[in-house]
């Protein structure tokens, strides 16, 4: 079974209370339940409140560490704009 890091990203006050990482975190667990994959709290990654024109961002620093690791198969996202807001980034 292939293990699944689950990243969220919210960059707004209104998206944090519109509860949209709960959304996304439900849709993308889902994604990974119908795929196979195995999730845990701990391959689970949010940044709430951080612009995906930076890359540099708590969670997706931590993300990109545990990827180097091993830690981890896939990278599950609800859309790439989630990563970096630019393709140059996403593919980093």
């Amino acid at each position: 079974m292939m293990r699944a890091a689950l990243y969220t990203r919210v960059s707004t006050e209104l998206q944090e209370k519109e509860k949209t990482i709960q959304s996304q975190l439900a849709a993308i667990a889902q994604y990974a339940d119908e795929h196979g994959f195995h999730t845990t709290a701990a391959l689970t990654y949010t940044d709430e409140g951080y612009s995906g024109s930076h890359v540099d961002r708590p969670a997706l620093d931590e993300l990109r560490d545990h990827a180097r690791e091993g830690r981890f198969d896939v990278v599950v996202v609800l859309c790439p704009d989630r990563l970096a807001r630019k393709y140059a980034y996403q593919v980093l």
